[in-house]
């Protein structure tokens, strides 16, 4: 999963626990510190709620890059709780994010 993002940012390793992905923020992305929290909570949020519906509606995933979409859907909503500076750097990342996701599934067709 984290595999992913880091592929989506253009990075070449991996971050392996929670602690490794701040470290991971700062060395890969250190100009929007402030914003690493939003990014890393939206990430889990998305994994939590992907492993509840697997676990309990018996869903199935067939993608990884799905949750990285939900992950930035969550990440565009609460951008709104931003001021409109801030609002609208987190929208150019999350773009990018969904830019590059877009760009591996056609890829992989």
């Amino acid at each position: 999963m984290l595999a992913i993002i880091a592929l989506s940012l253009g990075t070449n390793n991996v971050s392996k626990s929670i602690e490794q992905a701040w470290i991971w923020c700062e060395n890969w992305i250190p100009l929007a510190q402030k914003y690493h929290t939003l990014g890393i909570v939206a990430i889990c949020w998305a994994i939590w709620k992907t492993r509840n519906k697997i676990c309990f509606e018996g869903k199935t995933i067939h993608d990884l890059a799905s949750i990285v979409c939900y992950a930035c859907a969550l990440m565009s909503y609460w951008a709104g709780l931003y001021p409109d500076v801030d609002k609208e750097a987190l929208e150019v990342g999350i773009n990018t994010m969904y830019c590059d996701e877009a760009g591996e599934k056609e890829e992989t067709k």
